[in-house]
């Protein structure tokens, strides 16, 4: 009869600490950081991601000055951004993302990393 309660109560107690929904967003929360060296004609930029939930803020920098980006992540890493009617896709995996900046007329593949 104790034990009984007792792998009740571990049950119980493993269920309050996962996380309601089960959708994962949190596990991307934090700042992610790109720098991206020069290219072509392109200056060297910075990518600043900041996830918190499923709501990505961003910011491109670079020698034209800086622009914003917003977007959503979904469970599995793959997040939407848009930046000034366009449209870019980011993959966060691990400790690492990467994505295209669509303002970046050289097309460079951005690949940074959490808290930078």
């Amino acid at each position: 009869m104790h034990v009984r309660f007792f792998l009740r109560s571990v049950a119980g107690a493993a269920l309050l600490a996962a996380p309601l929904g089960g959708c994962g967003f949190d596990k991307y929360d934090g700042r992610w950081v790109a720098n991206v060296p020069p290219a072509g004609n392109c200056c060297p930029s910075k990518v600043v991601l900041d996830v918190d939930g499923h709501e990505v803020q961003g910011t491109v920098s670079d020698c034209n000055g800086v622009s914003g980006m917003e977007g959503h992540v979904d469970g599995s890493g793959a997040a939407t951004m848009h930046q000034h009617g366009q449209t870019s896709q980011v993959t966060f995996s691990g400790v690492n993302f990467t994505t295209t900046v669509p303002s970046d007329r050289c097309g460079r593949t951005v690949t940074g990393n959490r808290g930078g």
